[in-house]
């Protein structure tokens, strides 16, 4: 369901708030749905989108109406739906939001609530629970439009009735014609789900491995099992990096071995290598290859027994570290201006049986 629309690759419009929900799609965390109860008008965050060319706005909000809130059914002309639905949830923070319910609609709909927004291809949209986490393979854009049905009416011509205003039409056309050629998304250098079949990863990835340990793709996702042979030997996957700033991945780590994530700079020496083994994040971070130890990374627990995703950003020579969407580090390494190769890896004790499972790997920026 939910993975495969958010797969697709085409770009695509979505005009119906009840699929962004954390059930559903998961553009945004919950699943409250207001309806609006009369004609409402948009602020918009950014009155030079392609969206808003032509647009009547006085500080950010429209001057006219955006779309009707009570549309009469057309088979009768007398009962009203129910206006639009409004997913009013905070929205995935990689989405940028583009209009909201103004305040001056506050009586006919939910003040501030998302009605237009949109995510490039790469972003990662996380189901209720954390049953899932998916890779956009293409551009988004939420425009909620179409009246709900009324209370006991159902099928036929009840739902989704046509409710725009004037600017509401041109906004519309002026959101075709923008998805029709979006802007390249510079957030998604490379990603990889790994949802294809089991075996040898491909995809330009290298993988080494100690003991009787195995780096393989099982059930849509990277398996690293097996029996350490030697003390804290690595066993992984990794790739070189190319302009990309941005290092997200999923993992999942709760059988024995630690989970570590290693990048390495260009003709440098320089590193920074994070791992958990179950608790808080733990840290290394050389400027000349020398080792440095381990540090803490206070507050940063993982959720046991379930997928975590953690982020590596870099911003000049500074590297911000984010897991499960909370920032719980910056740190800076000077010596690491480019980021040259990232490694995804396993390690423990010889003699150790266990697994970690690793997914949607994204390399994106700047």
């Amino acid at each position: 369901g939910a993975t495969l629309w958010n797969s697709i690759t085409a770009p695509m419009i979505n005009l119906n708030g009840y699929t962004l929900r954390s059930s559903r799609l998961g553009f945004t965390d919950g699943g409250d749905m207001p309806d609006t109860t009369g004609d409402i008008m948009l602020t918009v965050t950014d009155p030079t989108h392609p969206i808003f060319a032509g647009i009547d706005l006085v500080d950010g909000t429209m001057v006219n109406p955006f779309a009707e809130g009570a549309v009469p059914l057309p088979t009768d002309g007398v009962t009203l739906s129910r206006g639009i639905s409004i997913n009013n949830n905070t929205p995935n923070p990689e989405g940028t939001l583009l209009a909201v319910i103004s305040d001056a609609s506050a009586a006919t709909g939910p003040a501030g609530g998302m009605v237009i927004a949109e995510w490039p291809a790469g972003a990662m949209l996380t189901h209720d629970g954390g049953a899932g986490t998916d890779v956009l393979g293409g551009p988004r854009l939420v425009f909620l439009t179409g009246s709900r049905e009324p209370d006991g009416v159902t099928g036929g011509q009840a739902a989704a009735l046509y409710d725009l205003y004037a600017d509401g039409e041109q906004m519309f056309l002026n959101a075709v014609k923008y998805m029709l050629n979006p802007p390249a998304a510079a957030a998604a250098g490379f990603l990889d789900d790994f949802n294809r079949s089991d075996g040898d990863l491909g995809n330009d990835w290298t993988t080494v491995t100690d003991g009787t340990i195995e780096v393989k793709i099982v059930d849509n996702e990277v398996l690293i099992a097996g029996e350490q042979a030697t003390d804290w030997a690595r066993s992984g996957l990794s790739r070189a990096v190319g302009d990309e700033t941005r290092i997200s991945f999923d993992f999942k780590g709760d059988d024995n071995f630690n989970v570590h994530v290693r990048i390495d700079g260009v003709d440098t020496d320089a590193f920074i290598e994070i791992y958990t083994w179950g608790g808080p994040l733990i840290h290394a971070n050389s400027e000349d290859g020398s080792w440095p130890g381990w540090s803490d990374i206070a507050g940063s627990e993982i959720i046991a027994g379930e997928y975590n995703n953690l982020v590596l950003e870099q911003i000049g020579t500074d590297f911000m570290v984010t897991l499960n969407d909370v920032v719980v580090a910056t740190l800076t390494n000077t010596a690491l201006t480019d980021i040259g190769t990232v490694l995804f890896s396993c390690d423990s004790a010889a003699g150790t049986v266990g697994s970690i499972r690793i997914d949607n790997v994204v390399l994106s920026g700047p």
